[in-house]
């Protein structure tokens, strides 16, 4: 029925920020020059290879970070500096969003890839959006960041009382020599 692949559409969108991938849509029955045709008439709008808006390209911030973890395909999840944004840890700012995944993959236009394995127990779901969990945030962001600016997303962490099941310390254990690691050991200590 028709009416009801609309709602279909709408539904997945909705749960999504106003965003659904290719895969998706497949999954739900549409082929592909059906898919084709809804580009065409502006009823899906390209945000990246197989991601699109549904209806407008009107987008939240969470919109274009759900868009860039579906642009980077199964198991990538928000990291870095756009994870730690929608924890609250770190200052919105305009940038490319950040997303890790296992694999190699093609770049996409826009997003910024890193290829890494991230465990089960260091994602989350916030906001419907798959992410680094706060531990894991924090320990990407070590990494990229300058001290203060870690520091200072621990201290938003401990004022917004945000925990985690999963500790930097325990994280310090399981990866010893990743980069970033002697700033959150000093942390950790002071």
């Amino acid at each position: 029925d028709p009416v009801d692949r609309e709602r279909a559409i709408a539904r997945t969108a909705e749960g999504q920020h106003g965003v659904v991938s290719r895969g998706q849509l497949l999954s739900l029955g549409f082929s592909a020059k059906e898919i084709k045709g809804r580009i065409r008439r502006g009823h899906l709008l390209v945000l990246h290879r197989g991601v699109y808006a549904v209806g407008h390209r009107v987008l939240t911030q969470q919109g274009r970070w759900m868009a860039a973890v579906l642009a980077c395909g199964e198991g990538a999840v928000l990291s870095h500096w756009s994870a730690a944004q929608l924890l609250g840890i770190a200052p919105r700012r305009a940038m490319r969003p950040e997303v890790s995944r296992p694999r190699t993959f093609r770049g996409q236009a826009g997003i910024v890839c890193h290829q890494m394995t991230v465990a089960a127990d260091e994602r989350d779901l916030i906001d419907g959006i798959p992410t680094t969990s706060l531990s894991r945030t924090l320990f990407d962001l070590a990494a990229v960041a300058s001290k203060r600016e870690v520091e200072r997303a621990f201290h938003e962490a401990e004022v917004r009382r945000l925990t985690d099941r999963l500790s930097v310390a325990g994280l310090l254990e399981r990866y010893p020599g990743r980069r970033g690691a002697p700033v959150l050991r000093e942390l950790l200590t002071s």
